[in-house]
């Protein structure tokens, strides 16, 4: 299973590229908004991890740029996809300047639980964004591990305590794109996820300060934070979502080994799937694997091990007309399971995009879900 941060190494842009970003941002900064321009032209946009992606040059050099970031992270291999990006990509463009620093939220695409925000950083005299040191030259081969002192980001999905639903569960990353230490524009996306309730949307607002690195300090045996570049960032802005998602049919049940399984939820999106079900295990079959002597583990950790392995191992993925598949558990970006009590959910977003109208059907364990015409 690939891992958000296996992703954010293959969103790696070439010059040529960044500089086309740069343009359209800059561009679009001075053009009339338009929200969802058609697509005037196709054009090929290379990702350091994929071979060729496809992206669209559209009407508004923002939604170019825009796609052209989505698209790498993703994966685009046909116009369905790139159509689905375009629909579902909303252009923010808000901005604020602090200390000769412009922080600017891009865009938004999501659905009704799962989001990925764009953002860029840049200095205003176009001047290299990072400190030109050489004590600095690890963090191009650390994974690029930037954050931001304060960062509101999280606080601006999460409702006031007394609003909280039960089972809220909320959970965030902020990745920067990877860059080079002489880039005068880095980008960063925050991603957020709450499976089990819609994510709030409507005017927001927030505030980044001060971007650092947490690493070697220059004269010192240690590790601590390094201040990188100085400033305060507050972004106003309306987030929404196209929160139009597929629920398949429930109160299957489908077989996996010892595991037995009842459909409560599947929720599907071109970008994320959520699934719950009720389940019991054959307790004597998983038992009668069960060998003291290969093991330090007690019997019941034992078990619990191996029910965590089934677990992982279910076999998910979708079919499309032309007999071809794609696996949702290996192909899925940081797929968190868990169980309560007796029911166990997955929840994540793609790492591609699925036209939901290009899947013939969705397979759970044995268990095969015709898709809707």
């Amino acid at each position: 299973m690939k891992t958000y941060r296996d992703q954010m190494h293959g969103l790696q842009f070439t010059p040529e590229q960044k500089a086309a970003m740069v343009d359209a941002l800059l561009a679009a900064s001075q053009a009339p908004h338009q929200r969802r321009p058609q697509p005037r032209k196709a054009l090929l946009f290379a990702a350091v991890a994929a071979a060729v992606i496809l992206c669209v040059a559209c009407a508004s050099g923002a939604l170019q740029a825009t796609v052209a970031a989505f698209s790498a992270l993703f994966g685009i291999s046909s116009p369905a996809q790139t159509q689905v990006i375009q629909d579902r990509a909303q252009v923010i463009q808000t901005s604020d300047t602090d200390n000769g620093v412009t922080v600017s939220m891009e865009s938004v695409m999501g659905d009704a639980h799962n989001a990925q925000i764009l953002f860029s950083i840049r200095r205003t005299d176009g001047q290299p964004l990072l400190p030109q040191r050489p004590d600095l030259s690890w963090l191009i081969n650390q994974d690029h591990a930037l954050l931001f002192e304060e960062d509101s980001t999280l606080n601006m999905f999460t409702p006031a305590e007394d609003d909280q639903p039960d089972r809220y569960l909320l959970s965030s990353a902020l990745h920067f794109v990877p860059f080079e230490a002489t880039d005068s524009v880095l980008y960063f996306l925050f991603s957020v996820s709450s499976p089990n309730y819609p994510l709030p949307s409507g005017g927001m607002s927030l505030t980044l300060r001060n971007l650092c690195s947490y690493g070697p300090v220059s004269g010192k045996d240690e590790k601590g934070s390094i201040p990188l570049v100085e400033g305060t960032w507050d972004l106003s802005f309306h987030l929404e979502y196209d929160t139009s998602t597929l629920s398949l049919p429930t109160g299957q049940t489908f077989h996996h080994g010892p595991l037995t399984g009842t459909v409560e939820e599947i929720r599907l999106s071109p970008i994320s799937i959520y699934l719950s079900f009720r389940y019991t295990f054959e307790e004597e079959t998983l038992a009668a694997g069960y060998d003291p002597g290969a093991t330090e583990l007690s019997k019941e950790a034992w078990l619990e091990e191996q029910k965590r392995e089934w677990f992982s191992n279910l076999p998910l993925y979708v079919t499309f007309p032309d007999g071809t598949t794609q696996d949702i558990q290996q192909d899925t970006v940081d797929l968190g399971g868990f169980s309560q009590g007796s029911v166990y959910t997955l929840s994540g977003a793609l790492q591609t995009v699925l036209p939901l109208d290009s899947i013939a059907s969705f397979h759970l364990g044995d268990l095969t879900i015709p898709l809707p015409d």
